[in-house]
């Protein structure tokens, strides 16, 4: 074994789930690991889209329920399909988005029929059945240096890739009035798609080849959607890092620090891959917690920040398809 290459290894995962108001958390998440390959995800039921209360699931609201059927639809298609087809659901995307969304159809619209009384009139356009958001991160990492992902998603929840050299968007938001990641924060245009029992719509996909060492995440908006831009979101992770001892303590601090700044729910799941341990990762997160501290100092007006963020944005964004992208 002396002369075999070294393995891209899982080093931890974490997980936030932060309910806004105590149990009515419209958020949920999935995940999985095995030995070389896995998924995570959120899930952001819609509240608006999805107001209307059922019944028969103890007065829930549609965005609550459709959260954790999409969930837990999402993890069964994983365990079931992921373990027979590893390379092809990587090379092909369209398959795999096409295969997430037929057991996502099939879930959500037998929930409804379940739970919908009936006769009951569909609600018009400014209700969807059963809404919500979805980002999935799938992950490969049998390579030695590299993780390959499959990130589908739909709504506005992200994925994203976290290296010592910076923070990469690899979803694109779903929104009706398109703008970039800073412009997105203080406008409220209205989700363009979204995952909901009516069937009416699609999952993107985009395949990314990563560099290890990495952090893979998936984040719901109420972890990103309260800070004054996004470098600040990439500054709470790196800062919450340089501040922890342990990857239950970054944990920890990463969720008290959310607590106070989100007026929404937010979930955060995220896996690291690559660093001999911990103190290896802090130490190579330092400079670039630097960079983070050094160009936020002091950038106190919008028009500061968003000075700030035409150098940042550089790179920010990965786009994976038609053929893989490298980060």
């Amino acid at each position: 074994m002396e002369n075999a290459a070294p393995r891209t290894l899982m080093n931890h995962m974490s997980l936030i789930n932060h309910a806004a108001v105590e149990g009515q958390c419209e958020d949920s998440y999935a995940y999985c690991f095995c030995e070389t390959y896995g998924m995570l995800g959120v899930f952001d039921g819609c509240g608006g889209l999805g107001a209307r209360r059922y019944e028969k699931l103890d007065n829930r609201t549609g965005a609550y329920i459709a959260s954790r059927v999409a969930g837990k639809t999402a993890l069964e298609w994983f365990e079931r399909d992921m373990p027979c087809d590893q390379t092809g659901m990587y090379q092909n995307a369209q398959r795999a988005a096409d295969g997430l969304k037929q057991h996502l159809d099939r879930a959500l619209a037998d929930m409804l029929a379940e739970i919908e009384p009936a006769g009951r009139p569909g609600g018009g356009t400014m209700i969807r059945p059963l809404p919500t958001t979805a980002s999935i991160a799938l992950m490969d990492w049998s390579d030695a240096e590299s993780i390959r992902c499959l990130f589908m998603w739909a709504g506005d929840s992200r994925c994203f890739i976290l290296r010592p050299d910076g923070l990469r968007q690899c979803t694109r938001d779903d929104l009706r009035i398109e703008g970039d990641a800073f412009e997105n924060l203080y406008g409220d245009s209205p989700l363009s798609n979204l995952v909901s029992a009516d069937g009416d719509y699609r999952i993107n996909s985009a395949r990314i080849v990563c560099r290890a060492p990495a952090i893979v995440l998936a984040a719901t908006d109420g972890t990103f959607g309260y800070w004054p831009s996004p470098m600040h979101f990439e500054w709470l992770l790196t800062d919450t890092l340089m501040r922890a001892d342990s990857p239950a303590d970054w944990e920890k601090r990463l969720g008290a620090q959310l607590e106070e700044v989100a007026a929404d729910d937010a979930t955060l799941v995220m896996a690291a891959f690559g660093w001999q341990d911990f103190e290896c990762m802090r130490r190579d997160f330092a400079q670039r917690h630097e960079y983070l501290c050094n160009g936020l100092n002091g950038a106190e007006t919008q028009e500061a920040l968003r000075e700030f963020w035409q150098e940042y944005r550089q790179g920010y964004y990965v786009k994976g398809e038609p053929s893989p992208s490298e980060v």
